[in-house]
């Protein structure tokens, strides 16, 4: 980003919090201001537009606020969103959410450029454009922006679940893996697990298993547990329900996947009481 700045420092002069050059450049660039729509349209393209300011610079940037967000941070963010489902577009089943509804620009500006920063790369549209596909929880995300337009340009995000293939790759291939290298439990979260009060779930024997319950238990280390499964954990399934497990010493941990501020209660079981591990033994309940 500093280097972007600095190599066209005095080429463009940008409103601070604005989302486009000053007049002066828009029309130098042969834009014209249409007094009833009150809004600039230009004789080229948004991307030779986005060319002509960054030049050769190919990281994701943002041409006003935004901050560097955690990976809890985003988890939060997305549990939090209003998202609607994309209707015209059944064949291909994800779902949005628009700028001017999230109401907070510069969190929005904050999403965009993480997606941007942390997706992996695939080729869509014909292969005209290049977009980053980035996985939180149980769904990844996109833009139908290239990643090195300006972030605040962006005006919608999409997701879909994981195992839909709608950003060219197959996560189930992957099996089903948010990352490459799931990240452990960390100190305080290992003290948590083992120090809390599990308590077995007697109305389901023949599913053995025992849980926490988030109103006995400490409030940040639960929504913290909660977040770490989602963000580290693998799609699987428990019969036809899709369910983001995070296995560790031997225990797999889960919840239901309602959203964060409605989530009560974390699951735990032996590995070899999930229901794929009894499903490929042969030992489902009958």
């Amino acid at each position: 980003m500093a280097d972007c700045n600095a190599r066209k420092e005095g080429e463009f002069v940008l409103v601070s919090g604005n989302t486009r050059p000053i007049e002066y450049h828009l029309k130098y660039l042969g834009g014209k201001f249409d007094a009833n729509k009150k809004e600039w349209s230009l004789p080229i393209s948004k991307e030779e537009l986005v060319m002509r300011l960054i030049g050769d610079c190919q990281e994701p940037f943002c041409l006003s606020s935004y901050h560097d967000l955690k990976e809890s941070e985003v988890i939060e963010f997305v549990e939090r969103q209003d998202w609607t489902f994309a209707k015209t577009m059944p064949q291909i089943p994800h779902w949005y959410i628009v700028r001017k509804h999230v109401g907070d620009d510069e969190m929005f500006n904050s999403f965009v450029m993480y997606v941007h920063r942390h997706g992996e790369v695939s080729t869509r549209c014909g292969g005209r454009f290049t977009r980053k596909y980035m996985t939180a929880g149980e769904f990844y995300y996109w833009t139908m922006d290239p990643p090195t337009f300006p972030a605040n340009f962006t005006e919608l995000v999409n997701r879909a679940r994981l195992g839909d293939d709608v950003a060219g790759v197959d996560r189930k291939a992957q099996g089903g893996s948010r990352n490459a290298i799931p990240e452990p439990f960390p100190e305080d979260l290992k003290r948590f697990v083992t120090a809390e009060q599990w308590t077995y779930a007697k109305t389901m024997p023949t599913w053995p298993h025992e849980y926490v319950v988030r109103a006995r238990v400490d409030e940040k280390l639960f929504v913290q547990m909660v977040t770490h499964i989602r963000a580290n954990g693998y799609q699987g399934r428990f019969y036809q329900k899709e369910i983001t497990y995070f296995e560790e010493d031997g225990l797999v941990y889960w919840t239901m996947g309602a959203p964060l501020n409605e989530t009560t209660i974390i699951n735990r079981c032996r590995k070899e009481d999930t229901f794929e591990a009894r499903s490929a033994n042969g030992t489902l309940p009958g």
